[in-house]
């Protein structure tokens, strides 16, 4: 929609509402994909290797069952509709930015891992700082926003 001039008594009045509304909400997508990215990386950081007893055997709640690191290769963002299923058995998934879904005055992300054993591995672990690796990494990432945001802003 092109801007709409209004003229009156000695002003005139560009309308641009529709075309600002438009860059900021592009704008806050691309800030939005930006945190995923970073709360992305801390939830691959915060996986731990399977740990072995002293016979070599793999110890049951040790470590996130990192062995080959196929949970953390799979974390990645996506817009709504991607098909988490789809995930399984694939090579590396993350480290790409994903520029979030504008619906309506909604901006969209997801953040997460279609491997099958990856909600059990992020519900069920023994260690309180490893517990939640998703929820826990996007919680830390809040604290960039500002930043984030300030980066993305209308230039005009």
């Amino acid at each position: 929609m092109s801007p709409e001039t209004i003229k009156g008594n000695g002003y005139k009045l560009t309308w641009r509402g529709d075309e600002v509304v438009d860059e900021v909400a592009a704008n806050v997508a691309s800030a939005l994909g930006e945190f995923g990215l970073r709360a992305e990386g801390r939830a691959k950081r915060k996986l731990r290797p399977s740990e072995r007893d002293e016979k070599g055997h793999w110890v049951i709640g040790g470590g996130h069952g990192k062995r080959r690191g196929h949970l953390q290769r799979s974390i990645h963002t996506a817009t709504p509709g991607h098909n988490w299923a789809s995930d399984e058995g694939s090579a590396e998934m993350g480290g790409k930015l994903v520029k979030a879904a504008s619906r309506g005055l909604q901006v969209v992300l997801q953040i997460g891992s279609g491997l099958v054993y990856a909600l059990k591995q992020h519900q069920d672990h023994y260690d309180p700082e490893v517990h939640h690796y998703l929820t826990n990494a996007v919680e830390e990432t809040k604290k960039d926003w500002p930043a984030i945001l300030k980066k993305y802003k209308i230039k005009k």
